[in-house]
Parts: C-alpha cells; sequence; structure tokens
C-alpha cells in the first residue's frame, strides 16, 4: 500500500486538474469521483490510530457520495433535461455545499479533519475543493448574489463560532477551512478567488510542513491564516475589501470584518498553545 501511495497522490491532483478543465459537467463530475476514490486508501494510518482514521475515511466517503449524487440530479436536470432554474439549482448547490464544507454542510469538516495524517489533510482542506470552487464560479452568472452572500457570511460566522471551542490544532484548522471557505465564495462575487485560494494553499502547506518541527515557526503561521499584515492571506483580503467597498456592500464589509476579529482570537490562542508547548518541551 505504501509504495502506492504517490500514484493515489497524483490521481486525486489529475482528476482535479481534469475537472476544472472539461467543457462538459459530466466529465467534471467524473473527475471529482476520480479524486474521491483515489485519496480514499491514502487517509487510512496504518499505524496505533488505524480505527479513528477508518471511522473518519469512511465518514467522508458517506458525506461525498450523497453530496456527489445531489450534484449528479441537480447537473442531469439542469442542463441534461434543460430543466429551468429553480429547486433543482437549490439541489445541485446543496451538494457542493456538503463537498466544500460550507454552511450549512459543515458538520463533517471538523470530525473528519481530526483523524488525517498532515497530506491527506492538504488534500482534503484545499486542493479537493478546487473542481467544485470552480463549479461555483460558473454558477455565479446564474445563481442570485444574495444566495452567495449568505452561503458565504454564514461559514464564516458557523467556522469562527466552532474555532473559539476547539482545543486541539486540527480542531482549528478544521474551523478556520469553514471560515475560509466562506471567504472563498465572496471572493468568486468579487472574481478574486484564485489569489485567495492560491494564498491559502500556500498558508496551509507551510503550517502544516513546520507544524511539530518548529513549534515557533508553526505559531506565527497560525497568526497567518487571520490574515494579519504582512503574512500571505492579507493581500487577497485587502483586495476583496477594496472590491466590496467599490460594490458598496457594507453590510457583508461589517460582518467579514466581525468575523475577523473572531477568528483572530482563536488563531492567537492556538499560537499561543504551539508556543507554550515547545517551551515546556
Amino acid at each position: 500500500m505504501f509504495m502506492y501511495q504517490p500514484l493515489f497522490y497524483f490521481m486525486a491532483f489529475l482528476g482535479q486538474m481534469l475537472s476544472i478543465m472539461s467543457s462538459s459537467w459530466l466529465l467534471v463530475w467524473l473527475m471529482m469521483e476520480l479524486s474521491l476514490l483515489t485519496i480514499m486508501p491514502v487517509m487510512v494510518n496504518y499505524g496505533k490510530y488505524l480505527t479513528l482514521s477508518c471511522e473518519v475515511t469512511m465518514k467522508y466517503f458517506i458525506i461525498q457520495s450523497m453530496s456527489s449524487m445531489w450534484i449528479m440530479l441537480g447537473g442531469y436536470m439542469l442542463w441534461d433535461l434543460t430543466t429551468g432554474p429553480g429547486v433543482f439549482m437549490l439541489v445541485f448547490l446543496i451538494g457542493l455545499m456538503f463537498k466544500l464544507g460550507l454552511f450549512p454542510g459543515h458538520f463533517w469538516v471538523i470530525q473528519v479533519v481530526s483523524g488525517l495524517k498532515k497530506l491527506p489533510l492538504i488534500f482534503i482542506l484545499s486542493i479537493l475543493k478546487l473542481a467544485p470552487l470552480f463549479l461555483m464560479v460558473t454558477l455565479n452568472i446564474s445563481v442570485n448574489i444574495d444566495l452567495f452572500s449568505v452561503m458565504g457570511v454564514m461559514s464564516l460566522v458557523v467556522g469562527g463560532l466552532l474555532g473559539i471551542i476547539q482545543s486541539t490544532v486540527r480542531g482549528v484548522l478544521g474551523s478556520s477551512s469553514i471560515s475560509h471557505s466562506g471567504w472563498m465564495i465572496i471572493t468568486i462575487m468579487m472574481d478574486t478567488f484564485i489569489p485567495y485560494f492560491l494564498a491559502y494553499v500556500v498558508t496551509l502547506t507551510m503550517f502544516l510542513l513546520v507544524w511539530g518541527k518548529n513549534n515557533y515557526l508553526a505559531s506565527m503561521m497560525m497568526i497567518s491564516f487571520s490574515g494579519l499584515p504582512p503574512f500571505l492571506l492579507f493581500y487577497p483580503k485587502v483586495l476583496v475589501f477594496s472590491m466590496l467597498v467599490e460594490n458598496s456592500m457594507w453590510a457583508i464589509i461589517v460582518c467579514l470584518v466581525m468575523m475577523s476579529v473572531v477568528s483572530l482570537y482563536f488563531y492567537l490562542k492556538s499560537s499561543y498553545s504551539l508556543v507554550l508547548i515547545r517551551i515546556l518541551n
């Protein structure tokens, strides 16, 4: 199994790349399923945490399978049968919400993250979200902007509130993922999605690389998730705020500022914990 892990990771990444390059929604769906099926074998930790990793892998498979079913049903009715937007558009969106861990399909994220190794964690929280997010970019043209705003803001609120009660680094990463997924929906509305997504992937990857090896640096990377200057996520967030100001979306701006303060609190708390663990050891 271990010798085939690079192949599984490559196929999961390839599935996402082929998905965003496909011109047919059905091919997009098939490539997302390829990524799902090839990431599952590497989610299992063949060590002392075998039982936990098997449990979270099964949870992830069930949730993702349900969301794939809804995406297939909604996509078939919308594009193959040319049914007008309405209930089937909502079904399609619900499937994407569960794929991405957006509110109200966020409940699986923290539970799954708690039992994963570092590399599968990077894939689950970032790379495997690429194709569903590009589908969201496509839907942004035809979906009411108020619906996108509610999805993004509610994910920010839920992610921030869940982050406050987390006591583990993985729990904080899961809450952060929900919150940043909300940010990504806002960036899709403002056409600034790609810079934000790239900054998030780089920040997440750098944190997981140094976590457990250099906790001082890991604590700094944890704070970088908040988007404080001069960290990487600060610049795409400034771009988002400038676009929101140009479009006079003041209600969304107020919500983003308030939840950014809440998120900063639990990032600082987790960062302090990392430094304290380093000092005590």
